[in-house]
């Protein structure tokens, strides 16, 4: 199919980011009057992943999770943090739950075009972008893409990359073992050769919790390690012999100083991970991704450079420095961790990981880090640290 309809805007990718994209237009009489193409190659029906994200009182999305605490944990291998989130409140939706909500909202609207088709290449000809898929050409003023730029994949030596790879089993066990009121956001008693390696736990009720291994490390590891230390886990943390799995997922992300705000234009503008929307310092994306969504159409609507207030700098700064950490001093991490949920209130840790932390917060919970692994860190990115 070739069209001469030239569309307002097109998204590529329905995921996150493009989700989120689509339902703030969505839910904007600003939006009613403009022509979107959506282009997302799968159906976006099974679930995929689990997204867990903190947010404060309520929020859009509610009554799609599997479960809300307002009460959690944390663990050292010698320490308990008990956490009360206070105003916020920590959240867990499956994806196909919010892949439906969002083909819901699509069909009750019927206003924009949605092609289940790949996208081939992205180029600027004149004024126009043009989409050129594996079954049509599609022209558009802005477009707003998901897919991660190909020269990420070529590692700079400027750049720092760091893998969140994990692991997690929804398990349902024949006797009550959890509650469902508190969850455990980081446990380290459980650790593989002295690594940044965690589980945390989300339970939905007393017999049914996701328990998932997690490592900030440059590598992954065997997928037998995984198994080992769930199992241990389970076994050894909460003494549970008998239990069936339901529901398995593996995940990777990316968490990098890739500068990926670079390859944006005036008119084509990268989002969700191919945008840098994953905090490089702790791999959560899906509530940041619902700002930066509204800040871009904000931005839109008011004729301002669209990529405006995406990037913050400042914290680029403190993400380089604790990804050079972990790349250099990988068995820092629970240290690191244990002064963030230790000594910081939880109110600003979660500003300061949400990116909405001013000076004086973000000078007090430096102060409550570790000093000299950060000391060594600055001196080694002293050339690269505005970058």
């Amino acid at each position: 199919m070739k069209t001469d309809i030239i569309y307002d805007i097109c998204i590529i990718g329905l995921g996150a980011a493009g989700s989120h994209l689509l339902l703030a237009m969505l839910n904007d009489p600003f939006f009613d009057d403009k022509r979107v193409v959506v282009i997302e190659k799968e159906t976006k029906l099974k679930h995929d992943r689990t997204w867990s994200f903190w947010e404060k009182n309520d929020g859009p999305y509610d009554h799609l999770c599997e479960n809300i605490w307002s009460k959690g944990n944390y663990y050292s291998p010698s320490k308990h943090v008990s956490l009360d989130l206070k105003d916020y409140r920590y959240k867990t939706l499956h994806s196909d739950r919010f892949y439906d909500f969002v083909r819901d909202k699509l069909v009750s609207q019927n206003k924009i075009l949605v092609l289940n088709e790949s996208v081939k290449n992205v180029n600027k000809i004149e004024n126009q972008m043009v989409i050129h898929t594996d079954q049509s050409t599609i022209k558009s003023q802005v477009v707003f893409d998901s897919r991660i730029p190909s020269e990420f994949s070529n590692k700079s030596t400027q750049d720092i990359h760091i893998l969140q790879h994990f692991k997690g089993w929804l398990i349902k066990c024949k006797k009550p073992v959890f509650d469902s009121n508190h969850f455990t956001i980081m446990d380290y008693r459980i650790n593989f050769n002295n690594q940044t390696c965690f589980t945390y736990v989300l339970p939905y009720d007393a017999h049914t919790a996701i328990i998932e291994t997690t490592f900030f490390t440059e590598k992954r590891v065997d997928d037998n390690i995984y198994d080992e230390l769930l199992t241990k886990y389970i076994s050894n943390i909460l003494n549970v012999d008998h239990y069936q799995i339901e529901h398995e997922e593996f995940g990777i992300i990316p968490m990098s100083t890739f500068p990926f705000h670079k390859y944006n234009t005036a008119s084509h503008i990268r989002i969700g991970t191919g945008g840098g929307w994953v905090k490089a310092s702790s791999g959560y994306m899906f509530r940041m991704a619902q700002d930066k969504a509204k800040q871009i159409l904000s931005n839109y609507k008011h004729s301002r450079p669209l990529n405006q207030s995406i990037v913050k700098f400042k914290y680029r700064f403190y993400d380089r420095l604790l990804l050079d950490v972990l790349i250099k001093e990988n068995h820092m991490g629970p240290a690191i961790f244990t002064a963030s949920y230790g000594s910081n209130p939880i109110a600003r840790l979660f500003k300061f990981l949400d990116e909405k932390s001013s000076l004086w917060e973000d000078f007090l919970f430096i102060l409550s880090m570790p000093k000299i692994p950060f000391l060594r860190a600055l001196w080694r990115q002293k050339g690269n640290l505005f970058k």
